[in-house]
């Protein structure tokens, strides 16, 4: 296969199957790799107000994208929204005491994860990857 096409396949490979292992891993707690990435968010940042042009911003999709997850979220009791009181055109979401008791789990479900990549790479290699790839970002942006 042609180096110049395979690197950005691979990404997509590794996207898949990382997404992959971790939706198995996270159906027992009903939720989904994006879902997870979204309330941990929330769950790191309950110290301030976050909206969900916080949340487009964050996980880097469509406010349309952003209102799905959150509908699907809303819906299983682990956040809701409300209109900020400041600025009625901005909503506020707010992670419930059910969605906060997931973090524990869904850490150790992410850790899990890494270690099973890092486990492939030596300290060095694993190092080297984290810059390189931080590499790539950059010239993507």
């Amino acid at each position: 296969m042609n180096q110049e096409r395979e690197i950005g396949t691979r990404f997509k490979h590794i996207h898949d199957k990382f997404t992959q292992h971790m939706n198995q891993k996270l159906r027992c707690l009903n939720v989904t790799y994006s879902q997870m990435e979204l309330l941990l968010f929330l769950a790191e940042h309950q110290d301030r107000k976050i909206t969900q042009k916080d949340i487009g911003e964050f996980m880097k999709v469509k406010h349309s994208t952003v209102i799905g997850i959150l509908r699907r979220l809303e819906a299983k009791g682990f956040l809701y929204c409300v209109v900020d009181e400041e600025n009625k055109r901005c909503r506020n979401v707010i992670l419930t005491q059910k969605g906060l008791g997931l973090k524990c789990e869904m850490e150790a479900h992410r850790r899990e994860e890494e270690q099973r990549i890092r486990r492939a790479l030596s300290e060095e290699d694993s190092h080297k990857l984290y810059e390189l790839l931080g590499k790539v970002l950059e010239s993507l942006e």
